[in-house]
């Protein structure tokens, strides 16, 4: 691999990484119209997230390539059903109550569910939908 090729990868990753993306550890996350179809949202309700952070990606082939992932936890309002004798009452789980970390609803940290990873571009083309509420 020739030095110029190795200082257009390094530029490369520096430009990558300051774009926009919510890929701070601990970053509390508000994604309004959350827009994967697994997950369907009212439109009015929004999905609260905690970043757990992101990965470059390399591939190394005919050319270099490189892709962000990002790595986000939900935090479900619905915390009736964490309470003993519901349906997620014995799992392990963190409260977050309303202001604490930038929350503005009470949320779980529920450790027994999937993390979410998504490509750094996706979550730029929803950046409108997104804020960054505060910080763990």
């Amino acid at each position: 691999m020739s030095i110029k090729l190795l200082t257009q990868a390094r530029s490369t990753k520096l430009s990558l990484l300051g774009k926009y993306s919510p890929a701070k550890v601990g970053d509390v996350i508000r994604w309004n119209n959350f827009p994967d179809p697994r997950y369907p949202q009212p439109p009015d309700k929004a999905r609260w997230f905690i970043c757990l952070g992101k990965i470059i990606e390399y591939r190394i082939d005919s050319s270099i390539a490189f892709s962000v992932v990002v790595y986000i936890q939900t935090t479900p309002t619905q915390i009736q059903h964490y309470q003993p004798g519901e349906s997620r009452g014995g799992l392990p789980y963190i409260l977050f109550k309303a202001g604490e970390f930038g929350f503005e609803e009470t949320c779980v940290l529920d450790f027994s569910m999937d993390i979410f990873s998504y490509q750094e571009s996706d979550i730029n083309k929803n950046a409108s939908n997104i804020e960054i509420k505060g910080r763990l």
